[in-house]
């Protein structure tokens, strides 16, 4: 099985995450199609959404990153002082996020590294797409079930 999104972020990575050289495809389930440019991945919390902006000042604690693509947010909460792990299934997106400097790397599912027993995490971030994951009522309880297994009393999505 191929990685194209591994590709894009290395591509795009390897331009030092310039504008216009990368380009995303989505295609989710539910038939939505966007295109996106890569650099995205690489941007500064300036210039974040106020959604990820938000979400980020609300972390605390052990965090988990998943879905982390380039380690954007991974990078700034760990520049911040937290200690964060960055989840992600793309073996390319997992190699850019070692690349730029997170320090803690998982390339896998959230039920992959529930499988490793990490410890407990005080805030699960799913920023961008990711709430995706949870994919309808039929996947979101095992999805959720793996997230409880790693969490601390009080954890937070």
């Amino acid at each position: 099985m191929g990685d194209a999104f591994g590709h894009v972020l290395r591509s795009c990575h390897a331009s030092d995450g310039a504008f216009g050289v990368a380009f995303e495809l989505i295609e989710r389930s539910d038939g939505h199609l966007g295109a996106a440019d890569a650099a995205r991945y690489f941007v500064g919390p300036d210039k974040w959404s106020g959604t990820s902006q938000f979400a980020c000042e609300q972390a605390g604690g052990r965090i988990l990153d998943v879905g982390a693509g380039a380690g954007r947010v991974s990078l700034a909460l760990q520049d911040a002082g937290y200690d964060v792990v960055a989840l992600d299934i793309s073996q390319g997106a997992t190699a850019v996020c070692r690349e730029r400097g997170v320090r803690q790397v998982f390339t896998g599912t959230v039920a992959d590294l529930a499988a490793t027993r990490p410890g407990p995490f005080d805030t699960f971030l799913m920023l961008g797409n990711n709430l995706g994951l949870l994919d309808g009522a039929n996947q979101a309880p095992a999805l959720l079930q793996a997230l409880a297994s790693m969490a601390s009393p009080g954890a937070r999505i």
